[in-house]
C-alpha cells in the first residue's frame, strides 16, 4: 500500500513539474542529440567543415539557433549517417526549437535619427532593433535596416528623429529571419523646423503593419503614397 502510494505520488510530481515548466526551453539538456547525430555523420563523412565546427565548438556556448541550424543541416545534406531513432529525435528537436523561436513575438518600438532629402520622390532608409518577447518573459532581438519607397507631392530636407514600431500580433522572432515586404500605405509629414511626419504601410505576409512617426528637424511638408519596401536583418 505504501509502496503504491509513493508511486503515485511520483507520478503526480512527475505531471506537476511538466505542467509548471511546459514551454520552458533548455538547449543544454538536448545538446546530446545533436552530438551523437554529428558523430554519425563524421564517422561516415571524414571532410565537412560545418560538422568539424559544431564538434569543436565548447556546447555552453550554443545557442537555439545555432542549433536549429545544424539540425537542419545534417537533416538535409547527410539524412543517410543517421539511424532512424536519430533522424526521428533530430526532427523532433528541430520542431521542438522551431516552436519555442516562433513564441517570441515583437513588444516594443526603437527609436532613431534618420537624415532624408525628397522631391516628389523619397527613399528613406532608417535602422531599427525589433524587441521579442515571449510568455515566460525572455527576450530576444534582431536589428533591420528599413527601406521605405514613396512617391508623391513632398519637399523635405531634415533630419528625422523617429518613433518606430511594428504593430503585429504575428511577427515573431523564427518568421522573421529573412527580408520582410512591405505593402502599400500612407506618409503625412507637416511643417516647417518642428513639425512631425506619420507613416503607416503594411507588412506582407504578417498583419498589422509599420508605423513610422516623429519630427523633422529642418523643412518637411508634403502627402506621400508607399509604394513598398522591405526589412533587412544586419549584424547587431
Amino acid at each position: 500500500m505504501v509502496n503504491n502510494l509513493k508511486k503515485y505520488f511520483l507520478i503526480l510530481l512527475f505531471l506537476f513539474s511538466n505542467f509548471v515548466f511546459a514551454g520552458a526551453f533548455d538547449i543544454q539538456s538536448k545538446i546530446n542529440i545533436v552530438v551523437d547525430c554529428a558523430n554519425s555523420v563524421k564517422a561516415i563523412v571524414l571532410d565537412d567543415s560545418k560538422i568539424d565546427e559544431f564538434i569543436s565548438r565548447s556546447y555552453s556556448d550554443l545557442d537555439e539557433e545555432y542549433v536549429l541550424d545544424i539540425c537542419e543541416y545534417i537533416l538535409k545534406k547527410h539524412p543517410q549517417c543517421l539511424a532512424l531513432s536519430q533522424k526521428n529525435a533530430l526532427s523532433s528537436l528541430r520542431a521542438a526549437i522551431v516552436t519555442y523561436l516562433k513564441g517570441f513575438i515583437v513588444v516594443s518600438y526603437d527609436i532613431d535619427i534618420d537624415p532624408n532629402v525628397a522631391f516628389l520622390i523619397d527613399h528613406q532608409t532608417p535602422h531599427m532593433v525589433v524587441h521579442y518577447r515571449n510568455h515566460e518573459g525572455l527576450g530576444k532581438k534582431r536589428k533591420y535596416a528599413i527601406k521605405v519607397w514613396s512617391v508623391g507631392l513632398k519637399i523635405e530636407f531634415a533630419i528625422r528623429i523617429e518613433l518606430i514600431k511594428i504593430t503585429s500580433s504575428l511577427f515573431n522572432y523564427y518568421d522573421t529571419n529573412k527580408i520582410i515586404k512591405l505593402g502599400k500605405g500612407i506618409e503625412v509629414t507637416s511643417v516647417f523646423g518642428s513639425g512631425f511626419t506619420v507613416l503607416y504601410c503594411g507588412i506582407k505576409d504578417f498583419d498589422g503593419g509599420l508605423l513610422i512617426s516623429g519630427f523633422p528637424l529642418g523643412f518637411s511638408m508634403g502627402f506621400s503614397i508607399v509604394t513598398g519596401g522591405s526589412l533587412v536583418p544586419v549584424a547587431a
